[in-house]
């Protein structure tokens, strides 16, 4: 004799609780796939221009120097193929244990050549009292004949990228290397390479699309600082004594 009352009763209510538990995941589980992964998508994101120039009221170099910049080489793709190490991933599908990561299938596509532009032109403008932008690199012999103090050579090196799509956080990183290469009407006054980073991030918006603005604000952080101590370097070498 089976006797059922309100213990029966309450073991079918758990099983309900449990199935509307499993079919709950199993929805988010898909929603979440359709969001992140359903597509791929891909933007082409042009860096905006910055002013990099040096502070207001800083003492610029007087004379007249001729400046040439050598770029249009600064491209670089990203892409969030995969999750990886502090990946936020979305729910299991179904129990399966399927996950994705936030913003897989995003592609970036950066260029940074005008943005390096501008932030050169700026940098120079603040620091000469007269500059000319030219197309050609010059020769002692020019420089002299066109009243030249010394010319500067402001070129491209290597960039590197990256960003995260991080639980709670989106964070862009990126590395520049700016080359100068300075002489004067007797000849060669000295070649560096430098290299600055910049970093970026924001726990506000967690969008896929967000994430062009902050490796977009990360380029752009790192040519600041790359300009600055460019600006230095070429201070500090010029305004040594030289022969003439």
């Amino acid at each position: 004799m089976t006797y059922c009352a309100e213990p029966c009763d309450d073991w079918a209510r758990l099983r309900s609780i449990i199935s509307e538990a499993i079919m709950a995941r199993a929805i988010t589980g898909l929603l979440f796939l359709l969001l992140v992964s359903g597509c791929t998508v891909t933007k082409d994101v042009t860096v905006p221009r910055i002013d990099a120039g040096e502070p207001t009221g800083t003492v610029q170099l007087p004379g007249r120097y001729a400046a040439l910049l050598q770029g249009g080489r600064w491209k670089r793709a990203l892409s969030v193929r995969k999750a990886g190490q502090g990946t936020l991933l979305g729910p299991g599908l179904m129990g399966s244990g399927l996950t994705v990561a936030r913003c897989a299938g995003y592609n970036f596509n950066f260029d940074v050549n005008d943005a390096f532009e501008g932030a050169a032109k700026t940098s120079l403008t603040s620091l000469f009292e007269r500059v000319d932008f030219i197309e050609v690199a010059l020769t002692p012999q020019q420089l002299r004949e066109r009243g030249y103090d010394a010319q500067v050579i402001v070129r491209q090196g290597d960039l590197s990228a990256d960003i995260k799509f991080i639980e709670f956080i989106t964070q862009g990183a990126a590395t520049v290397h700016v080359g100068i290469d300075l002489s004067d009407a007797t000849g060669f006054i000295d070649r560096q390479d430098l290299e600055a980073s910049g970093y970026s991030s924001t726990t506000s918006d967690l969008s896929c699309a967000t994430g062009a603005t902050i490796e977009a604000a990360a380029f752009q952080n790192a040519l600041r600082d790359a300009l600055h101590a460019s600006a230095s370097m070429i201070r500090n070498q010029l305004s040594k004594p030289r022969s003439q």
